[in-house]
């Protein structure tokens, strides 16, 4: 549960600093997280 913990403090920190995070839930309950990053042409 520690380490689960530790994830959602991390994924809230990167949303606070601007980060775009796309998060899909499965209807068992599993999460997978995308951190998207955007390039400048």
């Amino acid at each position: 549960m520690f380490g689960c913990m530790r994830l959602a403090s991390r994924i809230s920190e990167l949303k606070k600093a601007g980060h775009v995070i796309l998060s899909l839930r499965h209807e068992t309950g599993v999460a997978v997280y995308l951190l998207l990053e955007g390039r400048e042409c």
